[in-house]
């Protein structure tokens, strides 16, 4: 029943993080560039009302891939916590959840905060008139934080799949 119980947490860990991934791919690849093409006042609305749910949406399902990933750790059947720092694989899956969570830890400390103050400065401005060169540095920074969080988003879930190939050979 125990390997059962790690193969279900292991399709779950990978659907999660391929959604987690996935869900940053899609808003840096087509969310921003069609966001950034629209007028100020239909950006503000869709953002608006997107990006909280975006937020709330990858703090859910980023929490969820660390949290089954934890549980992976524990229930490896030939590895184990005292293997994170002593083994390939190890090292391998401990860089893998630090950056996991400099992720969660971007999107909550850098990018979360960022488009509060966005929004808020861009909801007094007035019609047609133009973003400050404050709010286009805040807006650079919230593109520079969401594309930073995917390239370690990207750099993790190649680490992973060494970690599970190197895993996999090593107890073959």
């Amino acid at each position: 029943m125990a390997f059962e119980g790690y193969v279900v947490t292991k399709i779950l860990h990978v659907f999660l993080a391929v959604a987690w991934i996935g869900a940053a791919l899609y808003q840096q690849i087509l969310v921003q560039p069609v966001l950034g093409a629209v007028d100020p006042a239909a950006r503000r609305q869709v953002a608006g009302r997107l990006m909280p749910q975006s937020i709330r949406y990858n703090n859910i399902v980023g929490g969820l891939t660390v949290l089954t990933g934890i549980g992976l750790v524990s229930m490896h059947p030939e590895y184990g916590w005292s293997d994170l720092l002593t083994t390939f694989w190890g090292r391998l899956v401990s860089f893998s959840l630090v950056g996991a969570l400099a992720m969660l830890y971007l999107l909550n400390v850098a990018i979360r905060p960022t488009l509060r103050t966005l929004q808020d400065k861009m909801g007094e401005l007035r019609e047609g008139e133009e973003p400050s060169a404050g709010l286009q540095l805040l807006q650079k920074r919230l593109v520079f934080s969401g594309r930073l969080a995917l390239i370690i988003g990207l750099i993790v879930l190649a680490a992973m799949v060494v970690a599970n190939t190197a895993g996999y050979l090593q107890s073959s």
